[in-house]
């Protein structure tokens, strides 16, 4: 019988399992949910995860070693011809793998689904993933006068349970919220329940017709990050922008801090980015080959909207530890100033040491180092080296953008 109680002193001195991973540093043991808008490309990236896991190939999204294991993909919303022809594109030259075992109909879970996926992972010990594409097909018809909450929390806990009895990863494939919203939780279709209940939430997101996409990421196991990630339809893949989870992480980084910003400015990002311990003017003079008084007024504006730091008279380093800026001012001088520089801090912000390395960090991503000293005027901490509060900065974009 699984111990389900301890005091402390026993809990800290017990052994325990670390989680067991589909695709290291994204999706571990237990559910986890892929949301994105309508023909974003969810159905494409659950079918690269379900093909890299169950092939003999070690990678998957272009970048992350993976373990080979049986993997179960029940394609609700396909057709085997659709199905078929979608293999073909992201298979290539390879062969079919053999574990890769591909379902188009199932049972509601409130119908035997549940009980039928048990017996299904209870004959294949070996598997390491289930994708459930798309939730709506397996969740059945909710009450009329029902909690809405508590049906949508009892439904995911089902697939959650299943999953933990047999320590495996149910990737679950939803649909996302038409309003936008600044926390990427909030756009997941459907009440506080579903997000709620997963482990994981990933959500995949692409603007039309551009092969640019990022997946933000938040989870019990995983590290709350953002990955850039680039689409290839000519081979039906979704890959890392980046060798591994590390590089991707930097490029979508990079993505955020440069949005709106001309040649110069992101020259000076990029070169700045290129020295952790920081530059000052003379040097980024000296690359861009100009006279320093041109360069000062870039950093002067690239400093303020919060794209590089300031921590000392002169000297400017990249962003680390903030991954969200302020719009910013463009080359030219326009765009919006949000005045974020806080006018109330409660003590100087102070570099300590690196976090010990987690999990996540031991799969290459790159730690952040933390920053103490809070904002008296939100509470929210830690700070970015320049005294900036992420938080309050990613609320009045939001803010903004929801304004225009």
């Amino acid at each position: 019988m699984t111990k389900n109680y301890w005091n402390a002193a026993e809990l800290l001195a017990t052994v325990l399992p670390i989680p067991k991973w589909a695709v290291s540093g994204v999706i571990a043991e237990g559910v986890t949910l892929l949301a994105g808008p309508p023909k974003v490309g969810k159905s494409w990236l659950a079918l690269n995860l379900a093909v890299d896991v169950a092939s003999d190939l070690g990678v998957a999204l272009g970048g992350i070693d993976v373990q080979q294991g049986d993997v179960l993909y029940l394609a609700l919303e396909d057709t085997a011809r659709r199905l078929q022809g979608r293999l073909r594109k992201v298979l290539g030259e390879h062969p079919a793998p053999e574990n890769l075992h591909i379902a188009t109909e199932w049972p509601g879970l409130q119908d035997g689904g549940a009980d039928q996926l048990d017996r299904w992972l209870r004959d294949h010990p070996a598997a390491r993933l289930v994708v459930v594409d798309v939730l709506a097909k397996i969740r059945g018809i909710s009450s009329a006068n029902g909690n809405q909450y508590a049906e949508d929390y009892a439904v995911m806990n089902q697939l959650k349970m299943v999953a933990d009895k047999h320590g495996v990863a149910v990737l679950v494939v939803t649909h996302v919220r038409k309003m936008a919203s600044a926390d990427f939780l909030e756009q997941v279709s459907g009440t506080n329940g579903i997000a709620g209940a997963a482990d994981c939430t990933i959500v995949l997101s692409r603007t039309r017709g551009e092969v640019h996409g990022e997946l933000d990421i938040t989870g019990r196991d995983v590290e709350e990050t953002k990955y850039a990630m680039i689409w290839r339809p000519d081979a039906g893949r979704w890959d890392l922008d980046g060798n591994g989870l590390a590089e991707a992480q930097a490029a979508a980084r990079r993505a955020e801090i440069t949005i709106g910003l001309g040649d110069r400015s992101t020259e000076i990002i990029d070169f700045i980015a290129q020295h952790p311990d920081g530059v000052r003017a003379a040097a980024v003079a000296d690359h861009l080959a100009i006279d320093q008084d041109k360069v000062r007024p870039y950093l002067q504006r690239l400093e303020k909207s919060g794209r590089i730091l300031k921590p000392s008279t002169g000297l400017y380093t990249p962003v680390t530890g903030v991954t969200t800026v302020t719009a910013g001012d463009n080359d030219a001088g326009q765009g919006p100033r949000l005045g974020v520089t806080p006018a109330d801090v409660g003590v100087t912000p102070t570099v300590t040491a690196p976090p010990p390395v987690s999990a996540g960090h031991s799969l290459g991503v790159t730690p952040v180092t933390p920053v103490t000293g809070v904002l008296k005027a939100c509470g929210h901490g830690p700070l970015s080296a320049n005294g900036k509060c992420g938080i309050c900065i990613a609320d009045r974009i939001s803010a903004q953008r929801t304004a225009s």
